[in-house]
């Protein structure tokens, strides 16, 4: 302990902070950096050097596998460079590049899922529902999170990709992961709803059919919705590109991806009209030949992005067939 109090008042006794920090870069010891690291983020909260500390010590975290301790680490990075007067958009755009990163792991490794009462697999019928998992909400909420962020880091590769040594190949995974999120969303629901096919419980039962179409009809609506929100997200990214185009705050080496992306979002967004129409297929292919009760024939869904009248029936499969056409080629508002 008194070995290290010494480090420290030498390191930092009589340096300027710009040179302080340079120091601690020359460090052997991992550990004694990451403590240095600290003590001149705590010490010098006005100077932008304090956010390059800070995403030091993100990468130290990140290194040794603590990720969420990362992941606050890059914050605490990102929360001092927008409270300074004088920024280090650098470290900043580096922090949130490696926030995002992580985020994005997450976001992937998270799955809708169901939550199914014991009763969902008796044929009588019974008040039981089958349920959103809390993951799905949470999946949800980190969604909205890592957009903002991607959406961000986007911009910032865009205008200051070359003086954090971006590649062009990391700005089209970018563009690409901003729209994706709701494109993957929109799989895990298809996912979802169709594994209630085939789901049976330990006594070999499968799943009572009423309970089985409503569960399935609304992960496929959600599914839908979130093509919709993907296609409406390559729509605006492909209208940025266009407008990226004659910006001249552009860089070069991204005016060269431009044209290509253009291409695929126009493409990404017909795909995602596509999916969302199929899931509004499988949805009138789920209600032929049901046999509902008096009770389900108009029951209503509580779904996590919208509520909507579910009536079950043949008559109410050639509605949703009717529907499909205006799915696919409906224009986007």
């Amino acid at each position: 302990m008194l070995l290290h109090l010494l480090f420290f008042v030498l390191l930092f006794g009589c340096a300027s902070p710009q040179s302080s920090i340079k120091s601690i870069d020359t460090l052997n010891d991992e550990q004694a950096m990451f403590e240095a690291f600290g003590k001149f983020a705590q010490e010098h909260p006005d100077l932008p050097e304090s956010v390059y500390a800070l995403y030091r010590r993100g990468e130290i975290f990140q290194k040794r596998g603590r990720f969420e301790d990362a992941k606050q680490e890059y914050a605490r990075a990102l929360e001092r460079n927008a409270a300074l007067s004088q920024k280090n958009e650098r470290y900043a755009l580096l922090a949130l590049y490696r926030q995002c990163d992580l985020l994005y792991a997450d976001y992937k490794r998270l799955q809708p899922a169901f939550v199914i009462p014991p009763s969902a697999f008796e044929p009588k019928q019974s008040a039981e529902r089958i349920t959103y998992a809390p993951v799905t909400t949470e999946k949800l909420s980190l969604k909205k999170t890592l957009g903002k962020n991607l959406v961000d880091l986007l911009n910032g590769f865009r205008t200051q990709g070359t003086s954090v040594g971006a590649t062009v190949t990391d700005y089209i995974n970018v563009a690409d992961a901003v729209c994706y999120l709701s494109e993957e969303l929109g799989d895990g629901f298809m996912r979802l709803g169709d594994s209630l096919r085939t789901l049976h419980n330990a006594q070999g039962r499968a799943l009572n059919p009423n309970k089985m179409i409503l569960a399935a009809y609304q992960a496929n609506v959600d599914a839908a919705a979130q093509y919709d929100i993907a296609a409406k997200d390559y729509k605006t990214l492909r209208e940025e590109l266009l407008n990226a185009r004659t910006d001249s705050a552009t860089s070069p080496a991204v005016l060269s991806t431009i044209e290509p992306l253009i291409e695929k979002f126009a493409t990404k967004i017909v795909e995602m009209r596509y999916k969302s129409g199929y899931a509004h297929e499988q949805n009138a292919l789920l209600t032929l030949g049901a046999e509902p009760d008096e009770a389900q024939k108009n029951a209503t869904l509580k779904l996590p992005i919208e509520q909507i009248d579910l009536p079950i029936g043949e008559m109410a499969s050639l509605l949703y067939l009717s529907q499909i056409v205006e799915r696919f080629r409906a224009p986007l508002s």
